[in-house]
């Protein structure tokens, strides 16, 4: 009889390499060199999918990471992600710019959902329910670009 095999454990290094490829690719595509801060500052703002984050909240993330960038470089980063297409900024409700990751693939469409009361604002990738705001908007005379749309109740 043979012994079962034996589950090999989880490599930390591997496992953080595995999740910084696909940033790198995203970084190198739009023409940006990756630096520890825009890999950082990246993965900050990805990880609060569907939610987007201010750049005052992408400073505090980067500081309980335990990765260190000024607040002037996470404001000039995310600056340079909005100028080359990696991530959107929307106006809150308390005049405070909110910032999401795009998705990676163009044909993508995002409808972005605010509340009014609470300021929160939320990603949703439907291309369906797009179609259908974008349809109905058309209905009434709206002419509508782009592929993000947003909504706020």
């Amino acid at each position: 009889m043979h012994p079962a095999p034996v589950a090999q454990a989880a490599n930390p290094l591997e496992d953080a390499a595995a999740e910084r490829a696909p940033v790198l690719q995203r970084l190198r595509k739009a023409g940006l060199r990756p630096t520890i801060a825009r890999i950082g500052i990246y993965q900050v703002i990805a990880g609060a999918k569907p939610f987007g984050l201010s750049a005052d909240e992408v400073y505090q993330r980067m500081l309980l990471r335990g990765t260190h960038a000024s607040a002037s470089t996470v404001y000039r980063v995310i600056r340079e992600f909005d100028e080359h297409g990696l991530v959107s900024s929307v106006w809150d409700e308390s005049r405070k710019a909110v910032y999401l990751v795009k998705p990676a693939e163009p044909q993508s469409s995002v409808l972005l959902i605010g509340c009014s009361r609470t300021g929160q604002l939320v990603a949703i990738d439907d291309a369906d329910l797009h179609a259908r705001l974008v349809a109905a908007a058309r209905r009434f005379g709206l002419e509508i670009e782009g592929r993000e749309l947003l909504v706020r109740a």
